[in-house]
C-alpha cells in the first residue's frame, strides 16, 4: 500500500469514527484503541476533545 493510500484509509477511518462516536467515547477510541497521542488527535482536527468548554459526555459545548 502506498503512503498516499495509507493516509486516505486513515482519513476514512477517522471520518467513520467521528460520525458514529462522540465525546469521551471518541476520545477513548482515538487514544486507546488506535494509539494516537494527544498531539496526533489534535493534528487530525479533533482538538475540541481537549477543550475545557466541551462536554465530553454529551458531545457539545457547555453553555
Amino acid at each position: 500500500m502506498t503512503e498516499e493510500r495509507e493516509h486516505e484509509v486513515l482519513d476514512n477511518a477517522l471520518d467513520w469514527f467521528s460520525e458514529h462516536f462522540r465525546g469521551d467515547d471518541l476520545k477513548e477510541i482515538l487514544s486507546n484503541s488506535l494509539g494516537l497521542s494527544e498531539d496526533e488527535i489534535k493534528e487530525e482536527g479533533f482538538d475540541i476533545l481537549f477543550d475545557e468548554d466541551y462536554d465530553l459526555i454529551n458531545g457539545g459545548v457547555i453553555q
